[in-house]
């Protein structure tokens, strides 16, 4: 179970508009402690193998076909290296808050405590 830490106050996610007139909405931002189960899937998690190759030179299609073939290929492995960066990154700012902390926060705007291992790893807020 996630523990509260404090809560951070109330933060402005954006305007809206109501009969002509612009209001601002506000919801409270929280800090939240991630669960240790979730911290250990975060930490353990390995790099994206790429995708196979859908082209290839003898496939029997038409150019516009091939071309389609590579674009699609092209768009898979940068999707793959996106996404082994992006946990990358993650990786290190949870080993950073740990050995500043000996535990990570992360901030939500959710109203209840977050579930433990349910629940997908949610885009964190560095502090």
């Amino acid at each position: 179970m996630a523990d509260e830490v404090s809560n951070v106050g109330e933060e402005t996610t954006g305007n809206e508009e109501v009969e002509g007139k612009k209001t601002t909405t506000k919801k409270k931002l929280r800090k939240w402690r991630m669960p240790q189960e979730q911290i250990d899937r975060i930490l353990s998690r390995a790099p994206l193998p790429f995708p196979r190759p859908l082209y290839r030179e003898d496939l029997a299609a038409s150019e516009a076909e091939k071309e389609a073939l590579r674009q699609m290929d092209a768009y898979g492995a940068e999707a793959v290296r996106h996404m082994n960066e992006y946990r990358k990154e993650q990786q290190e700012w949870v080993k950073a808050e740990l050995a500043a902390h000996g535990y990570v926060e992360w901030r939500s705007t959710t109203t209840t405590t977050p579930a433990s291992a349910a629940a997908p790893t949610p885009v964190m807020e560095k502090n």
